[in-house]
């Protein structure tokens, strides 16, 4: 994973927003905040989907209503998905 990727990961929102669309694949605006509540707030939470959009994890579907935008995980996200999988199980096992 390159360096930037892992910065950006490394803040627990930013990762648990990722997390959250990379396993839904596709998810609206509402629902991930939804999913997500208690962890983060809707403030919080638009710089962390602009770096993760700057950095090609995710993308972005336009939509009237910011609560109905939808965001889906791109090829580079479910390479960056499976890495940061691999790495959490290479912890856990030590």
């Amino acid at each position: 994973m390159e360096t930037g990727i892992i910065t950006i990961l490394a803040d627990n929102l930013t990762r648990t927003l990722f997390e959250r669309i990379a396993k839904e694949r596709r998810i609206t605006y509402k629902d991930l905040l939804e999913a997500v509540r208690s962890s983060v707030n809707p403030d919080a939470a638009e710089p962390r989907l602009d770096q993760l959009r700057a950095a090609h994890l995710i993308e972005e579907q336009e939509a009237p209503l910011r609560d109905f935008r939808t965001y889906f995980v791109t090829a580079n996200g479910l390479s960056a998905e499976r890495e940061l999988r691999r790495q959490q199980s290479f912890f856990a096992t030590r």
